[in-house]
């Protein structure tokens, strides 16, 4: 997948999720601020591999990467908004402004794979 398909398949689960109940679960939206936060990140993210973007009931956004079908990295955007960065070694970091750093993290992860 490459970038511009990507960010239109962002902006299309924003606007299936952005309203109240969107699963039929009574899930809560996700609100512009974090949909325009990831969508910043990954405008100006470099990489071969984009993820898989899916939104969670309480109104989060996240996006998960694969490695031969096996879970390998999930970044969460909150509503604070705080970045959470998880891999397969389970450590979690929180950011509550985007940096070079974060781009720096992925990237290094994601070079792991």
């Amino acid at each position: 997948m490459n970038k511009e398909s990507f960010l239109e398949n962002l902006d299309n689960i924003y606007r299936e999720c952005s309203v109240y109940n969107w699963d039929k679960n009574e899930s809560k939206p996700i609100n512009k601020k974090q949909y325009l936060i990831a969508k910043d990140f990954f405008e100006n993210f470099n990489s071969l591999d984009f993820p898989i973007i899916k939104c969670n009931f309480n109104g989060d956004i996240y996006f998960e990467w694969y490695k031969n079908s096996n879970l390998f990295l999930i970044i969460f955007i909150s509503e604070n908004p705080a970045f959470y960065i998880m891999n397969n070694e389970f450590y979690t970091i929180i950011l509550h402004n985007i940096t070079n750093y974060i781009y720096e993290i992925v990237y290094n992860i994601l070079k792991e794979k």
